[in-house]
């Protein structure tokens, strides 16, 4: 067997609190919700060209993605976050909660939606939105209360089904439920 360790290519994080702003320069990926509501989302993405010559045509037989704690707060509870696959393209420095790529996310663009109605997504479940991410957890990991360090979470049935899918990466969000989560991953800033 050969290990392979990639590093995302992009990452961000997504808030429904402002819904216009973009996080890609960011050294953290919040990660909160409470009661089947997100408020905050992360999205992370591999090169698809390393993540498929990675795999190569050999068997693939463990794959995770590996996210560093940078805190969790006092609202947090001893609860799960789940890493969904996304759909659509999307770019670090456009992301928002309403948009896979909002054209202007700086100066007076951050409190505007500037995106092309093919971009516009829903990422809540009750969006009118096309939703950009499979609805069906890829994985789920759990995030016990003061959890330090990295939590690791396994996409290796994601990856072998991938076939000529094309690797638009994963939204972590919190697990539906009633626990509040409220954690801090770092970014690859």
């Amino acid at each position: 067997p050969t290990t392979v360790t990639l590093t995302a290519s992009a990452d961000t994080h997504i808030a429904q609190t402002s819904p216009t702003f973009n996080y890609g320069t960011s050294s953290a990926l919040d990660v909160t919700g409470a009661a089947l509501s997100s408020w905050e989302a992360a999205l992370i993405k591999f090169d698809a060209t390393a993540l498929q010559a990675a795999l190569g045509s050999g068997t693939l037989a463990s794959a995770r993605i590996e996210l560093t704690v940078s805190s969790t707060s006092l609202g947090f509870g001893n609860s799960q976050v789940n890493v969904h696959r996304m759909l659509v393209p999307w770019t670090e420095v456009g992301a928002t909660w309403l948009c896979a790529n909002d054209t202007s996310t700086s100066g007076l663009g951050l409190f505007v939606n500037n995106c092309a109605s093919a971009d516009r997504w829903g990422i809540e479940w009750w969006s009118l939105l096309p939703r950009p991410y499979d609805a069906s957890p890829a994985a789920t990991a759990n995030v016990p209360f003061g959890q330090q360090g990295v939590v690791s979470v396994d996409v290796t049935q994601h990856l072998n089904a991938l076939g000529s899918v094309t690797h638009q990466g994963f939204l972590v969000t919190p697990a539906a439920g009633f626990s509040s989560v409220w954690i801090r991953f770092a970014s690859r800033q």
